[in-house]
């Protein structure tokens, strides 16, 4: 039955354009003639296999008027869209307006797209379509409206190829330090676009312990709880707080550590091996040296689909010392008659514009502190009550 149905179909297109199902073979096309000389054949070939799927082809057909159509991007070409019924005395169609260059009219009433369509070059096209008997207007102008269905035929595109961060040391985890950021050309109000970031792999991997998490939406990379306890820095010489790191203040500690040197510095090969590992450690680069190298991918279709479209970067990531130590638990006896604020604990800040917090377990205050840590008060606890605070610092701004 459908092989009967189906060569009905071909046997009604055949007489819709006037030739033999068997001159198919002797049928030349020429894609540079006129518009009125594309083969039938050619034109017809997506409603063909439209009509093998069970698709009824009177729906595209119709009379001339405004119409609202659908083709979804990408659609072989020459692709059919709809077929205007009109009088036997119209012999050609004018169109214009936004789709002259993407479709045509043949001159049997057909509009067809000529030129593959790109939903992220536009959507939706707005077009005017004239009748004509010779060079005369007889009928229209009718308005055609056909907008483009996104497929998803673009993959993630990453806005670096390679990404750049540094972290302290004892970095709390789940804190954010660095961003990735993918886009997607696709429809955005559809899963074609829809991200999902993920962390492939870190190099070096330690016992296969991650220290590093993505955020699988909004791609922001933080520690683990075993990065926060595990990233160290690179070794190297510690200097005092406004110690000036020259490379005098390396040579006077390594006397101090060394104090019998008859040899100078630069023919000592320990003191120019300390040297340049100094120098390596200050002016490290994480594009040509990173402590631990990131391959990130995103992920069309939210990441769900085995057909879901990716795309990779690197994110290069070197880890800084941090100078900040715990004190420890502090002991303050209330009602000090001495000048505030009281110096309880020292602490050292790593860098310029940091600002120590200050949280407290009854409340949290965010304040300004003297880098030395103080209390601005006396203390009043009450007998025999203990308060807890915690102190860290963060970098100015976050």
């Amino acid at each position: 039955m459908r092989a009967l149905h189906n060569g009905s179909i071909l046997s009604h297109l055949a007489r819709s354009f006037c030739f033999h199902p068997g001159a198919v073979a002797r049928h030349s096309i020429d894609l540079s003639s006129k518009t009125e000389m594309l083969s039938p054949v050619l034109l017809l070939l997506p409603l063909l296999f439209s009509a093998a799927g069970g698709k009824d082809l009177e729906e595209q057909k119709g009379p001339f008027r405004d119409i609202q159509l659908v083709v979804a991007e990408a659609a072989p070409v020459p692709y059919a869209l709809y077929q205007f019924l009109v009088p036997n005395h119209i012999d050609s169609f004018r169109l214009s307006g936004e789709g002259k260059g993407e479709f045509e009219m043949s001159s049997d009433g057909w509009l067809y797209v000529q030129r593959p369509l790109d939903w992220s070059r536009e959507d939706h096209y707005v077009m005017m379509i004239e009748a004509l008997a010779g060079d005369q207007v007889v009928d229209g102008p009718v308005y055609v409206t056909v907008s483009v269905l996104d497929i998803n035929n673009n993959p993630p595109s990453f806005n670096q190829s390679v990404y750049t961060a540094w972290v302290r040391e004892r970095t709390p985890a789940g804190v954010p330090f660095t961003h990735v950021f993918a886009e997607d050309k696709d429809d955005p109000t559809t899963p074609n676009a829809a991200l999902l970031y993920t962390l492939v792999s870190q190099i070096p991997s330690r016992s296969n312990v991650p220290f590093f998490q993505i955020d699988p939406e909004t791609g922001a990379i933080s520690t683990t709880e075993e990065g926060q306890q595990m990233l160290k820095a690179r070794e190297g010489i510690r200097y005092s707080r406004g110690e000036e790191q020259t490379i005098e203040t390396l040579r006077t500690k390594f006397n101090s550590y060394c104090p019998v040197q008859n040899i100078p510095y630069e023919q000592n090969p320990f003191y120019t091996c300390v040297e340049r590992a100094e120098l390596r450690k200050r002016n490290v680069d994480p594009l040509s040296d990173p402590d631990y190298t990131l391959i990130v991918r995103a992920q069309d279709l939210g990441g769900k689909s085995n057909t879901a479209l990716s795309g990779n970067t690197r994110v290069q990531i070197v880890v800084l010392e941090n100078l900040w130590v715990n004190p420890g638990p502090l002991v303050v006896m209330e009602h000090l008659a001495v000048v505030y604020p009281l110096v309880i604990a020292k602490g050292s800040i790593q860098q310029s514009g940091s600002r120590l917090h200050l949280n407290a377990k009854r409340a949290r205050a965010e304040v300004p502190l003297p880098d030395h840590g103080g209390r601005r008060d006396p203390a009043d606890g009450g007998a025999g009550q203990r308060r807890q605070e915690h102190v860290h610092p963060c970098s100015e701004g976050n």
